[in-house]
């Protein structure tokens, strides 16, 4: 079940092709209109953007949970790379012209290496990987050039990729990533969240920080990623930062992604090293030269290269301890790891609140785009189109509960007691989106036990939305997760009469 899936692709699908025949004879824009009409029934677009090292190819090799991603500073980090699902492992080049190549797909340590075909990156418009993994069946991610590019060019293009305006901006939401807040950053995320994307709202409810290389706050100790969490949480709570995005999030992406692809030689070479004696362990871990060339601890010079590479020195040092602390088979050291690396937040707040309100999003963007071109290039009917869009608009609340669920998450919305706050988290899908799940029932619950639980606690939000004595952020908190539930009611059946006689009043 998704958010307002028919009823929001439905109306945006009827309103624009409303559109397009309103602009007979004008290609370019039937064109756009058209590509945002194919958009409603394809996955959700999500790009990762960010300053050139910040780890957003190593974050998409661990959310695909492959080695596909180039993450050197080459040609192909200067292009835009699309990662869309496909029965089987796919990769072509879009020219700039619109012509597509075939791209050999070849590995070298286990990575699956891209190249340009003797053309520049200007010459490019994307390259399309296609890859069997559950994540993308669920989203498309797209891989940005880095902001702040040795070269203009590439920069300027992840801008327009994510601030379009006349076309519409071709990714439904973002994930950024920052080493640190720096200038550049805040610039950045204030353009997503200006005029050129769609409302404010939307775009701060469909942004999410990630406060990346988190293994590295705390200069490479064990306890860096507690540090990481706590400057994490200060960045979400800061006005500035809660203007810009719905949350930040530490993720140390080298963590995750090694822990995504580890492999049993791998697993060897951290087992042996927790068999050495400490102080050899410890001479062994002081730097990345020393481990590669620590023949003490197995594998080869090469094995012991490409490990660090995908772990980095914090993932050596952490899965030998973890190693030495019991841990004892590949699978559940990997799980660890990626536990351990923040991963999982990342992976929630794709499932929980993006990918269940896919329709709703796509239907938002593609109803923004049209407003936008209504408005540069507008035709006799503009005005009644423009009302359809609002209208489409004003129904719905799927970027309000993002950012709602971001806050609740965060206890940033006084009034809210624990039992409030858990059933706020619930309603708004945190613990799935089935809606025996959404209102604290078992999953053997009735139909019928479902819509009273559901009146009930329509009832219980509505109240709290007027109440005079609750805060003002309190009651419009209220007001969205009492329309929460009247769309989960809307979704359900009429609930069935009481059995037996009717009661006399």
């Amino acid at each position: 079940m998704t958010w307002g899936a028919k009823g929001s692709q439905d109306r945006a699908r009827r309103v624009l092709v409303e559109a397009i025949a309103a602009y007979e004879g004008c290609e370019a824009e039937q064109q756009i209109l058209r590509a945002h009409l194919t958009r409603l029934d394809e996955p959700l677009r999500i790009a990762l953007a960010g300053k050139v090292k910040a780890g957003k190819s190593t974050l998409i090799n661990a959310l695909i949970g492959e080695e596909v991603a180039p993450t050197d500073a080459g040609e192909c980090t200067m292009v835009t790379t699309w990662y869309r699902h496909g029965p089987a492992p796919r990769s072509r080049l879009i020219r700039a012209d619109g012509d597509s190549l075939e791209l050999p797909l070849t590995r070298r340590h286990g990575r699956l290496q891209h190249t340009l075909l003797g053309l520049t990156p200007q010459q490019v418009a994307r390259i399309e990987v296609e890859w069997p993994s559950p994540m993308l069946q669920q989203v498309t991610l797209v891989d940005t050039p880095g902001i702040g590019s040795l070269t203009a060019e590439a920069s300027r293009h992840t801008t327009d990729l994510l601030a379009a305006e006349a076309t519409g901006r071709p990714v439904d939401a973002v994930i950024y990533l920052f080493k640190s807040r720096h200038a550049d950053d805040l610039t950045m995320l204030q353009e997503l969240r200006g005029g050129a994307v769609t409302d404010a709202a939307h775009a701060v409810a469909t942004t999410i920080g990630v406060l990346s290389r988190a293994d590295e706050v705390g200069g490479g100790r064990l306890d860096s990623l507690i540090s990481a969490k706590d400057i994490a949480t200060r960045h979400a709570e800061d006005p500035q930062m809660q203007a810009l995005c719905s949350d930040v999030l530490p993720v140390a992406g080298l963590l995750a992604q090694g822990g995504r692809t580890l492999r049993q030689d791998d697993f060897d070479i951290l087992a042996a090293l927790a068999r050495m004696e400490r102080v050899d362990r410890e001479a062994v871990l002081v730097s990345v030269g020393r481990f590669q060339d620590a023949d003490a601890v197995g594998g080869t010079p090469q094995s012991r290269t490409a490990l660090v590479a995908r772990l980095g020195l914090f993932g050596v040092r952490l899965g030998t301890v973890l190693v030495r602390q019991g841990i004892s088979r590949p699978g559940e050291l990997a799980d660890e790891l990626a536990r351990r690396s923040g991963l999982g937040m990342v992976e929630r707040v794709i499932a929980t609140q993006f990918t269940p309100r896919a329709a709703a999003l796509t239907s938002l963007g593609a109803v923004s785009a049209l407003e936008r071109l209504l408005r540069v290039r507008p035709v006799p009917d503009a005005e009644a189109l423009l009302a359809q869009c609002e209208a489409i608009r004003a129904g719905e609340y799927a970027p309000q509960e993002m950012r709602l669920l971001a806050d609740v998450r965060q206890a940033t919305v006084p009034g809210l007691d624990e039992r409030r706050t858990a059933a706020a988290l619930r309603l708004l899908g945190d613990q799935g989106v089935q809606p025996w799940r959404r209102l604290g029932l078992r999953e053997t619950a009735s139909a019928d036990d479902v819509a009273r639980a559901a009146s009930e606690s329509l009832a219980e939000w509505r109240a709290l939305a007027a109440d005079s004595w609750a805060t003002q952020s309190t009651r419009r908190a209220a007001r969205v997760l009492a329309r929460a539930c009247e769309e989960l009611l809307d979704g359900l059946p009429v609930l069935s009469p009481p059995s037996g006689p009717p009661v006399a009043t």
